[in-house]
């Protein structure tokens, strides 16, 4: 207990009576109420805002407010009773003080005004002011005191913070390495910094608070106006007056010579500006004073040495003569490294090929733990080679001023999402939040090299995740409109991408280090991280060749972590290459849905209930489980909620099933990165799922999907392994040819192939390649570059000179080349794409994806005709109405491919029925909106399935799946932007 404590320490008033005092009468029972007074007297005292009180010079009192109990934790009733006095409560070493402050008031006017610390009955410190009257008896001794408390603790914890703040503002006056001085209104100095103590001799002490220009004496020697002064004088009578001084802006700058300092005197140079309060109002002035003496006296030195200067310049001329020579022998030997770097590339990138391709093969097959241990440690350790071989090539490329960047057309969200998509996976091992966040003025397209600028991105983002343990990695784009924009060409902004993450930070004084090539912030980082020193290299130089620049912000406090900046200057694309203008604009199906968002992390939070009040829903959030269970347990009505799955104390899995228990009917969307094993126990819990970093089209989709009609229980890819398309081959069926002379990248190349559903014909040269496509025709030949007899763009220029007649198939370039003009190489012997080795599915598939089937020889080239008859097409439009023919032919786009499937499925099974139906519905589908080719073959088919399919309809179901890929085509032209 306080008083306990208190009760050990001395009661000096007890201890020490003041002349004349006399004891308190010790009362009778119970001690006497105050006295009493009407009504409006107590209700005066309850709304006073002190605390009132009757005591004696013992520390107890017969009267004190109820509002004691709020200012110190004790009741009324323990202070009446006096088994609470108020010295129990005072700080110790305050009660000093309030003695003296007692005798002086006995000794005056018999009343005090004093402040001090009392100890809460909580054990928190709080100060108090106590403003008395001291009411004496006959004999001039104290008899009783009048008195009132007040809680000035945040006053005195305001007065802290501004003594703290003041000396902030002299440490950091102190700190400046150039001589500075302060004023105020009226011209007394109020700061006088070390560095202008060590110019002039004159100590602060002997300086602050002097004014009437005193402060112009160690410089002038008389009292004069300085360069602050001037910041008080009007415009005109500046201008009259003070031509000599510049003014830039606000800033006052001027130069003169003193002969007082120095031996011999010395040249100053000082700016100075105004200070202002919170209302604008000029309250003072700032000056600080350089000593440029030592930089004048350099000056007149060059001006010496200018005439010497002017007799060497036929020495330069030689030497300039003898660097250009020295330059070109530069120039060839560094050609001689890139022809050595191409050549060492594809030897290393050939059997890396086969070591990461066959570890890729053999992770999609059932192996041991220990055995997929040691094959995603082989795989690992091949990625980490192939990432060191590209930084080493890329540097090499920009050394040799052979980088040239390409400028397509591509969606910026897209690539955005893509480079996210490689880091998601370590930053879900990591358990790191993943954000991006797109400003709404981003063009959706731009124009620009996108390889590259996916590289940057992939570049920060890994670091951030590398040097992150716990926390967030951020990715935010912007455009930047300051001063930095003002000179951009016409129809070009300037982009911000921002990589921030929570990690190890960087410490101030190795931020230059970070973007010299073949560096890093120290050895230790090498050894603990890994990589060459390229990568931020390479990402300087490639942004400066997209005309901007990179640079980072980091205090180096762990933690806190950096923020990587990088420019670029792209041209607004007017007609998005994928139309989703629901991503940005207000959506009439989601206007007025009361959505309920719980997350942990404020930046989540803040991104999606931004992106989802952009479509015009109701949106609420809350970053605890329990409060979203009190929302939902009081009734407020809600449309559909979205969990984040990793939240402290209660997930999303468990509040999902408090959330069931009460409104089973209640939509929820489970929000978590893919792959993670706790959804395992999801049940029929939810929804739907959406994964971290939040994709806005993913939610779009999800909503759309949820509020079209009843949900559905979500499915859960639990494996997180890449899972291969079986329909690719069934949409779109192509001949394939590979010409590839190496055994191991042949069963690379072929199982890879047969992954994606497709089995390839395979020739050992490019001699072997012209000869089997003038045997039978391929759709798409791969084609390595380097093979022995002819090599593979020697070939490609014979397969381009067919006679007439002779379909040409589309040609894809396979080469572990990867320098400069390699691509240009291929492309110039009418190559038609160019994929590098190691191969990676998703390359390969996309590639494949662009080849058009070649009419077969017997004839069954594509009709002549429109694909889509474009009245019945309006007619089509016109009822289903323009909000909703996208979701019909959507639905279309969905479920054409499917029927072709199943009327091959059909055919090798022998089922007539099932491909007479397939057939009739896709009849149906096509005919509605006016394919009628497609609809045409369709019919045929259908007649063939109730023959009993005794003709053989194979070549008639090519033809189908070829018609539809040319309504599909249509049907993206026909859809309105």
């Amino acid at each position: 207990m306080p008083h306990e404590t208190a009760d050990r320490e001395p009661r000096l008033l007890e201890s020490e009576p003041l002349p004349g005092e006399l004891a308190r009468p010790q009362p009778a029972g119970n001690a006497p109420a105050p006295p009493e007074s009407d009504a409006s007297y107590r209700l005066i005292l309850k709304n006073l805002p002190y605390v009132v009180f009757k005591g004696y010079q013992d520390w107890s009192v017969d009267f004190i407010d109820d509002k004691i109990e709020a200012l110190t934790g004790y009741s009324q009733a323990e202070f009446a009773s006096r088994r609470i006095k108020w010295l129990d409560l005072v700080v110790p070493a305050d009660v000093d003080l309030m003695r003296q402050t007692l005798v002086a008031a006995l000794k005056a006017d018999k009343s005090y005004l004093r402040e001090y610390r009392l100890r809460h009955k909580s054990g928190k410190l709080l100060w108090v002011q106590e403003a008395s009257q001291i009411i004496c008896n006959s004999k001039g001794g104290l008899d009783f005191i009048y008195g009132a408390f007040t809680d000035i603790t945040e006053r005195k914890q305001a007065e802290a913070a501004l003594h703290q703040s003041r000396q902030h503002f002299q440490d950091i006056i102190d700190f400046l390495p150039d001589a500075t001085l302060v004023i105020d209104r009226e011209g007394k100095v109020l700061a006088w910094n070390r560095a202008i103590e060590t110019m002039t001799g004159v100590k602060a002490g002997d300086i602050l608070g002097k004014g009437n220009y005193e402060y112009a004496l160690p410089f002038y020697g008389e009292r004069r106006p300085i360069l602050i002064d001037y910041i008080f004088k009007e415009e005109e009578e500046f201008r009259a007056k003070y031509a000599q001084v510049k003014r830039r802006g606000e800033i006052l700058c001027g130069e003169t010579y003193v002969p007082l300092l120095r031996d011999g005197g010395a040249y100053l140079t000082a700016t100075a500006g105004g200070l202002y309060d919170a209302r604008g109002n000029l309250t003072g002035a700032i000056e600080s004073i350089r000593d440029i003496t030592e930089h004048k006296h350099l000056e007149e030195t060059l001006r010496r040495q200018k005439e010497h200067l002017a007799s060497v310049a036929l020495d330069n001329a030689r030497l300039y003569a003898d660097a250009a020579a020295a330059r070109q022998a530069a120039e060839a030997a560094n050609e001689a490294k890139s022809i050595f770097l191409a050549t060492m590339s594809h030897e290393i990138r050939t059997p890396m090929n086969g070591v990461i391709g066959m570890t890729d093969l053999l992770l999609d097959t059932p192996l041991t733990a220990e055995q997929r241990e040691c094959a995603g440690t082989i795989r690992s350790s091949g990625a980490a080679l192939l990432s060191i071989i590209n930084d080493i090539l890329d540097f090499s490329k920009i050394e040799a001023g052979r980088m040239e960047l390409e400028c397509q057309p591509f969606d910026t969200r897209e690539c955005l999402e893509s480079a996210l998509d490689l880091v998601a996976t370590a930053a879900r091992q990591k358990g790191l939040e993943l954000i991006y966040w797109v400003d709404a003025g981003v063009p959706a397209t731009i124009a620009g090299d996108v390889t590259r600028l996916r590289q940057i991105l992939l570049n920060l983002l890994n670091n951030a995740v590398k040097f992150t343990d716990r926390g967030e990695v951020s990715l935010n784009v912007g455009v930047v409109t300051g001063p930095e924009a003002l000179h951009l060409p016409p129809d070009t902004v300037l982009l911000r991408f921002s990589v921030a993450d929570t990690g190890i930070g960087i410490p101030p004084d190795r931020l230059d280090r970070l973007f010299q090539s073949f560096s890093q912030v120290d050895a230790s980082t090498t050894r603990k991280y890994g990589g060459t020193g390229l990568g931020l290299a390479i990402c300087k130089r490639l942004s400066e060749l997209m005309g901007g620049r990179i640079w980072v912000e980091s205090s180096g406090v762990p933690g806190q972590g950096a923020a990587f900046h990088v420019t670029i200057q792209a041209a607004p694309v007017a007609r998005p290459l994928i139309i989703r203008r629901e991503l940005t604009r207000q959506q009439p199906r989601l206007a007025g849905r009361r959505l309920l968002v719980v997350a942990d992390n404020a930046t989540n939070l803040r991104i999606l209930v931004l992106q989802a009040r952009s479509w015009g829903m109701l949106a609420r959030d809350c970053s605890r489980p329990s409060q979203a269970l009190e929302w939902l347990e009081r009734g407020d009505p809600f449309d559909v909620a979205i969990l984040d799955m990793q939240m402290p104390r209660l997930d999303g899995l468990m509040l999902a099933r408090e959330i069931k228990a009460g409104r089973p009917g209640l939509p929820l969307i489970l929000w978590s990165s893919l792959g993670r094993r706790e959804v395992k126990a999801a049940g029929d819990l939810f929804a739907a799922q959406i994964a971290k970093p939040l994709k806005p089209s993913q939610l779009y989709d999800t909503m759309m999907t949820i509020f079209a009609g009843p949900s559905l229980p979500v499915s859960i890819d639990q494996t997180g392994l890449y899972q291969p398309d079986l329909n690719l081959a069934a949409r779109l069926p192509l001949r394939i040819l590979l010409a590839e002379d190496n055994a191991v990248n042949q069963k690379v190349a072929l199982r890879l192939l047969a992954r994606l559903g497709y089995r390839a014909d395979v020739v050992a040269n490019g001699l072997e390649a012209v000869a089997a496509v003038q045997r039978q025709p391929y759709d798409v030949v791969l084609m390595d570059l380097q093979m022995p007899v002819m090599d593979g763009l020697e070939a490609s220029r014979r397969l381009k000179q067919n006679p007439p007649g002779l379909a040409v198939p589309r040609i894809i370039a396979l080469t572990a080349d990867a320098m400069p003009g390699d691509r240009e190489k291929c492309l110039a012997a009418g190559m038609d794409d160019y994929l590098t080795k190691p191969l990676d599915l998703e390359a390969l598939k996309a590639s494949l994806a662009q080849t058009r089937p070649l009419p077969d020889p017997a004839g069954m080239a594509p009709p002549a005709g429109p694909v889509i008859d474009l009245e019945q097409f309006q007619k089509f439009r016109a009822a289903m109405g323009a909000d909703f023919i996208g979701e019909v032919l959507a639905a279309f786009t969905a479920e054409a491919p499917a029927l072709l499937q199943q009327l091959r499925q059909a055919l090798a099974g022998n089922d007539p029925e099932t491909f007479r139906r397939a057939a009739h519905t896709l009849k149906s589908n096509a005919a509605a909106f006016g394919a009628v080719t497609l609809a045409a073959l369709a019919r045929e088919l259908e007649q063939i399935g109730q023959a009993g399919c005794q003709s053989a309809p194979g070549d008639k179901v090519t033809r189908a799946e070829a018609e539809y890929l040319r309504v599909h085509q249509a049907l993206k032209e026909l859809l309105p932007v």
